[in-house]
């Protein structure tokens, strides 16, 4: 169990988003129903590059870069503002949050304006406790009703909420669920109050982990609380509560994956922190990594508890980083993840219908990697991510390394490769085959496996840009280590597979 002061110097743990503006016509809202979120957001945050070292002239450089390098157009429309944008005192006179002055003087609605005058929206970040992450500053307990107007009044289309001042009374199941909820109608009354377009409401809540499965790995290690909602919220909890919840192990980081994650944080000397001295605890920590986070979208959560205006959150890409940034971005020398495994993330995302939260330094992102833009820009992933239908990806087989196959016992470090599935609206279902190996795997599927009526079925690479023609039984590919192959297969008129959780 955790105590307070852990819970204080937990990393960034959770995000949030809100869509372009939507016209609002008030009318009594039953639980969340907002009406917004009808497909996972897309959205820009500045905390996995910029931390807390974000002021008004840096978000308006990256807002001109969001639109100059085509991703506006594709539909990355919000700017989130994470930890760092707020004073760390409340105004003396009227109680309301307040920005930081010298990074932020001409306010927020100021700022919120600039955006849309570029067809743009702002996000921006509290804490359901008294403290947040990252600045340690004033969180929005005792204070809902009062935040969600200000935020309502600043022109905010999304908001993020953290979870980082938590205490034992405050993560119980029941007690976070209550304050969560009254956050939401809180900033549902607000926006109808003055005819606002609703706030996109995302949440980081902490649950028990499971001790078997890749969850295994925490509990053995003593950490009893992971990043996703309590086993014990239902599906009709969870759907009616907010429009995104965070669903993790711990931080998602611009690396594959480690045994510690605080290996590649603070455990001694880096480009990062020179200074840092070496911390031989930090070998105590627990695993952290691309791997860890989609191993927690499988154990975590069920498909069925995602769909139109609410989604399992795997947490802010890292892609396009290189290493750069800040801590948990890299800022290590290392060079991040690669190209193949930021393809790989950005797949896997699409086809569980997470939100697609990005964060890179986008003022150079066209000249230093042009080839990690055009992996953003790919609108073919894009389209599945956004598809209307609404219906979140699944687990559909892996192999392990493991003495036992079950899914109950295999870690992270056993499974070898994934196949990913997802259904369209169009006839047609998304797959990506998963290659977590170290060397190139022979991944194949057949149409049974995913639900498909025999025959043939046209296929095309999405990353590739190729028709593969029509295929009879079932598809293969050769994947490199560390990466994915994304095909897009139409003529399916099938049911969908067993939704694995």
């Amino acid at each position: 169990m955790l105590e307070e002061s852990e819970f204080c110097t937990m990393p960034k743990c959770c995000a949030v988003s809100v869509l372009g503006a939507i016209v609002w016509l008030p009318r009594h809202s039953a639980g969340l129903d907002n009406g917004i979120g009808l497909t996972p957001p897309l959205a820009y945050s500045t905390w996995n590059y910029f931390n807390t070292e974000i002021n008004s002239t840096l978000v308006l450089e990256l807002a001109d870069a969001l639109v100059t390098t085509g991703l506006a157009d594709a539909g990355f429309t919000t700017i989130n503002l994470d930890a760092g944008w707020k004073a760390n005192e409340r105004d003396a006179l009227t109680g309301r949050l307040i920005p930081n002055h010298t990074k932020f003087p001409e306010g927020m609605r100021w700022l919120s304006d600039q955006l849309k005058v570029r067809n743009l929206s702002l996000g921006i970040y509290t804490d359901i406790s008294n403290l947040t992450c990252g600045d340690q500053g004033q969180g929005s307990a005792g204070h809902y009703a009062m935040d969600a107007q200000t935020f309502a009044a600043w022109g905010i289309r999304y908001l993020k909420v953290d979870f980082c001042g938590g205490n034992q009374q405050t993560l119980q199941p029941d007690t976070q669920l209550k304050l969560w909820r009254t956050l939401r109608d809180a900033l549902n009354a607000s926006a109808m109050a003055i005819g606002a377009p609703p706030i996109y409401y995302s949440i980081c809540p902490h649950g028990h982990l499971p001790s078997s499965g890749p969850s295994a790995d925490w509990t053995r290690n003593g950490t009893a609380f992971g990043y996703s909602p309590p086993l014990t919220w239902s599906a009709q909890d969870r759907r009616t509560l907010a429009n995104s919840l965070l669903v993790e192990f711990t931080n998602m980081f611009d690396f594959w994956y480690a045994e510690h994650w605080e290996d590649f944080r603070v455990c001694g000397p880096t480009a990062h922190c020179p200074t840092c001295p070496h911390t031989p605890q930090c070998h105590k920590s627990t695993p952290g990594g691309l791997l860890t986070n989609i191993d927690a979208m499988v154990a975590l959560t069920k498909p069925s508890y995602s769909g139109p205006g609410s989604w399992a959150d795997a947490d802010m890409l890292h892609v396009c980083n290189y290493g750069e940034g800040g801590a948990d971005a890299g800022g290590r020398g290392d060079g991040g993840m690669t190209l193949g495994e930021y393809r790989a993330s950005y797949s896997i995302w699409a086809v569980l219908a997470s939100p697609m939260i990005i964060s890179a330094d986008l003022r150079t992102l066209a000249a230093k990697h042009s080839d990690c833009l055009a992996m953003l820009l790919n609108r073919e992933v894009l389209a599945i991510s956004q598809d209307p239908l609404g219906q979140a990806g699944s687990l559909v087989t892996q192999t392990t390394n493991a003495s036992d196959p079950s899914p109950a016992a295999a870690r992270t470090t056993n499974i070898v490769t994934q196949v990913f599935y997802r259904r369209l609206h169009d006839d047609s279902c998304a797959i990506v085959l998963f290659n977590r190996a170290e060397t190139t795997r022979s991944i194949n599927i057949t149409w049974a496996e995913i639900g498909l009526p025999d025959g043939a079925h046209n296929v095309r690479d999405v990353w590739a840009h190729e028709d593969k023609g029509p295929t009879t039984g079932g598809i293969g590919a050769e994947v490199p280590p560390h990466e994915v192959v994304m095909l897009r297969i139409s003529g399916t008129n099938g049911q969908s597979p067993e939704l694995k959780s």
